[in-house]
């Protein structure tokens, strides 16, 4: 599951230009701009980032990851062609 989501929060923040984003930001690319959850799944999905150590709150209150995200976005050939897998949604 962590391989999943750290691509899923690499996408999150190549579209969000790679700087911090908030978490109505996060949710909104994860719904709109990628199409692969609905509102109750990409919030799951950011919760999920926090509680794994994924993601973590800069003192001006925007959300960052704690990982290379340019590393994992080399790691995942397309991420246009990625789908995150059904159970993610459901944590």
């Amino acid at each position: 599951m962590t391989d999943d989501l750290k691509r899923i929060l690499s996408a999150i923040f190549k579209l969000g230009k790679g700087t911090g984003l908030s978490k109505t930001e996060m949710v909104n690319l994860m719904i709109y701009n990628l199409r692969w959850f609905d509102p109750q799944g990409a919030r799951s999905i950011v919760k999920a980032g926090f509680q794994s150590g994924l993601l973590k709150t800069e003192a001006e209150g925007q959300i960052i990851p704690t990982f290379d995200i340019i590393k994992q976005i080399k790691a995942s050939a397309n991420v246009n062609q990625f789908a995150p897998s059904a159970y993610l949604s459901n944590k």
